[in-house]
């Protein structure tokens, strides 16, 4: 960490981190909801795409945020290899997706549709996270 950037305090960078769980626990919740109606209602390919899908949306937008979260206050270098830079995670889960869905055979429109969707959600909750973390950094790292 370079001496003239200022660290985020433990504790709110645990309250971020509480923010964004909660945040990233709506859209994993709505999935999963409609996974299991899917499911309820005799669609199982169409559920298992859903499902699939949301996971797959959501671990995507977790590598943003998480590696925000943990590379914030360090280096410009620091955080674009935690973010930007697990570019080929990202593609590696989206591959890993669709071979999935594939040989589970699945609805692919409903695994692409909650996929897009569960990533557009998780925009809104990487929007917040680096908001505060950003927020907390022009406080000079002090908690408020």
């Amino acid at each position: 960490m370079s001496p003239d950037i200022p660290k985020v305090p433990r504790e709110e960078r645990m309250r971020i981190v509480r923010r964004a769980l909660i945040g990233l626990a709506i859209p994993l919740g709505v999935s999963g909801a409609a996974s299991a109606a899917l499911f309820a209602t005799s669609h199982p390919a169409a559920g298992m795409g859903v499902a699939i899908g949301g996971l797959t949306g959501l671990l995507i937008t977790a590598t943003w945020v998480f590696g925000a979260l943990f590379a914030f206050d360090r280096s410009g270098g620091a955080l674009m290899g935690f973010t930007m830079g697990l570019w080929p995670v990202r593609i590696g889960l989206l591959f890993a997706a669709a071979a999935l869905g594939a040989f589970l055979g699945v609805e692919p429109i409903s695994l692409v549709v909650t996929l897009f969707l569960t990533h557009v959600a998780g925009h809104v909750v990487e929007a917040t996270v680096l908001d505060a973390l950003a927020r907390t950094m022009r406080r000079g790292g002090a908690s408020g």
